[in-house]
């Protein structure tokens, strides 16, 4: 992502406006029952006809605990770094998809896209439904690309033991290491040998690198193409991720891996004591960043 992007105040006083939505509320006629990174670009163009120059989101973080609606939070991330699967924009690859499946998702596409609110367990699987099945046509060739070798090198400190973590989690079907067994309780490079050592394993941990690559390009692009308006687009993240429950007992408090964390635009909010955070350690504490960029 280019971060030479500037964010210039509005004449001799420096004070910038803007909207602040989170994703999932972004649902157009072209997605899948929810909205979308690519969604952005549409919000993006409306933000600049209106005169304002911001877009703040809600936390765009994987959250994928309880493995139903109660994930439905944003609030509860699993990782500072890896982006919800549920965001990823699958229509670019539909064409890969046998003409049965294209069928079943353009219909799943229109029932999800009729309701009037959004039924985040049936999206969810539905997107990783057809995402599986695009992996399987295109995930070998993918994985091989240059593209993706450069993300994985520059995102393995983080990719591997995510991508682990949600292996291990549908393995057991729970999201708590302690319940993994004491071997699988910390991740380590040996478990990372292990669980690509087993081939079914090692497709579904693809599967998930998979999934997070393509969920990179898709919000790179689309803050890209906000930053060609002069949109700055700021995000929301946790410092702060839920106890035993995240990259094997890994508690990483780094920032959101694209984001670049500036103090012109960074703020400290406190959150209220409410069940979402009944099991996290530390202080309670949320941080705005400006994905790319900076201010001027």
């Amino acid at each position: 992502m280019d971060t030479n992007f500037v964010i210039r105040p509005h004449g001799d006083k420096p004070y910038h406006t803007g909207v602040a939505v989170p994703i999932f509320s972004l649902r157009t006629e072209h997605d899948f029952g929810i909205g979308q990174f690519s969604d952005l670009k549409i919000l993006a163009e409306f933000v600049q006809r209106s005169g304002m120059d911001i877009i703040q989101l809600l936390p765009v973080n994987d959250t994928t605990i309880f493995m139903n609606w109660k994930d439905s939070s944003p609030y509860r991330a699993v990782s500072v770094f890896a982006l919800h699967p549920i965001y990823l924009d699958l229509a670019p690859f539909i064409n890969q998809l046998s003409d049965s499946m294209q069928k079943k998702f353009a219909t799943e596409q229109a029932e999800l896209n009729a309701l009037t609110q959004v039924d985040y367990e049936q999206t969810l699987a539905s997107k990783w439904k057809f995402a599986g099945a695009i992996y399987k046509k295109i995930g070998k060739s993918t994985i091989e690309s240059d593209d993706f070798k450069e993300f994985f090198d520059e995102n393995q400190a983080w990719l591997k033991a995510y991508a682990a973590f949600c292996v291990l989690r549908d393995k057991f079907v729970s999201a708590d290491s302690n319940l993994w067994g004491e071997h699988f309780v910390q991740y380590s490079e040996s478990i990372w040998s292990e669980l690509t050592s087993d081939p079914k394993l090692a497709e579904q941990i693809n599967l998930q690198m998979f999934v997070q690559f393509l969920l990179h390009q898709q919000l790179k692009e689309a803050v890209e193409f906000c930053h060609a308006l002069g949109v700055a687009v700021k995000v929301i993240f946790l410092s702060v991720l839920t106890v035993n429950l995240l990259t094997l007992g890994q508690i990483q408090t780094s920032l959101i891996w694209i984001c670049k964390l500036e103090p012109h635009l960074t703020h400290f909010l406190p959150l209220d004591k409410t069940g979402n955070f009944q099991r996290t350690t530390g202080t309670r504490w949320l941080k705005t960043a400006l994905i790319g960029g900076h201010v001027a």
